[in-house]
């Protein structure tokens, strides 16, 4: 009951205050020993929470240092880019593989521009063409071409129908339609890879010159140290969780939320529930709080009601039988 409950609960902060030192029965004894075993579970959490801080410290100065190597590694790399391209600019045969390669290049977008406008222009042209029944029947079969094979009576009327169509004269130009975007395209394409082989020498000569100023090494150095660092915050946030846990167990143990506390209420709550009034009275005695006196005094009310309401339903019973 409810009274029950809150009798067990003064009863628990008198206990934990050491203010109840006889007529413990086993139910006190078992709750005081629940409560020493909180009391050393709160002390080596508070002694876990204060190394954390520790640690995250440590991580938190170790992180700090990483980062600064980090800075003047990546400014040393950085130094030595510029300047070992500022000696590539003096390079003749760098600087001369550089023109190259930039002028490669703006030829072979030059090229794919032409023939991708070529190729717009071969869609909207070939329209008129590719929109005739008769001519497009005569440039499937092929006819006007070496490859055009058909009979006599079949040759005669592809003719007939060749003339109609102005078929010799549109052929061609159809064909030059089609061929001109691409061979445009076979250009542009030559043209790309022979860019791609100019800036591939072109990034050789600046790798070598790279490597002879150290730029390889300070560069793995910068990873390295970035890799490391990224471990280093890792470890922190780690950490940050492992403490953020536990301060919500603390903070149980604040509210008395704790499994210790649970555990007390429940054995001093089971044990009053059976004692009798005049037991719960003599312990209220022995404490010097006042508010189990009054809770007790409800609850032998509470059993005094409870026992006339069964006496009563008792003899209604037997009237009725």
């Amino acid at each position: 009951s409810r009274s029950i409950a809150r009798l067990a609960e003064v009863r628990l902060e008198e206990l934990e205050a050491r203010r109840i030192v006889e007529g413990l029965d086993a139910a006190d004894r078992h709750a005081i020993e629940l409560l020493d075993r909180r009391r050393r579970h709160l002390e080596k959490l508070e002694q876990t929470l204060a190394d954390s801080d520790r640690t995250q410290e440590a991580l938190e100065a170790e992180r700090a240092k990483r980062l600064a190597t980090l800075d003047d590694a990546r400014a040393a790399h950085g130094e030595a880019v510029v300047a070992a391209l500022a000696e590539l600019e003096k390079d003749e045969p760098y600087a001369f593989q550089h023109e190259r390669s930039m002028e490669v290049a703006s030829q072979a977008e030059h090229a794919a521009q032409q023939a991708a406008l070529r190729m717009a222009e071969r869609e909207k042209k070939g329209r008129p063409y590719e929109s005739s029944k008769l001519f497009t029947y005569l440039w499937r079969r092929r006819y006007g071409t070496p490859e055009y094979d058909a009979g006599n009576l079949a040759r005669a009327l592809d003719g007939w129908v060749a003339k109609l169509c102005d078929y010799d004269r549109a052929r061609l130009d159809y064909a030059m339609l089609l061929e001109i975007p691409e061979r445009l395209q076979a250009h542009a394409d030559g043209l790309a890879d022979e860019a791609q082989t100019e800036l591939d020498e072109l990034g050789k000569l600046q790798a070598d010159a790279f490597l002879d100023a150290g730029i390889p090494k300070l560069a793995d150095a910068v990873e390295t140290l970035e890799r490391e660092l990224r471990d280093d915050e890792a470890r922190l946030e780690a950490e940050e969780r492992r403490q953020g846990e536990l301060l919500v167990e603390r903070a149980a143990f604040d509210t008395g939320d704790d499994r210790y506390t649970h555990e007390a209420r429940k054995v001093l709550r089971q044990n009053l529930e059976r004692e009798p009034v005049h037991t719960l009275r003599a312990d209220a005695l022995r404490t010097p709080a006042t508010a189990d006196d009054a809770i007790v005094a409800e609850i032998a009310s509470n059993r005094d009601d409870a026992k006339a309401l069964r006496e009563e339903s008792r003899l209604l019973g037997k009237r009725q039988e």
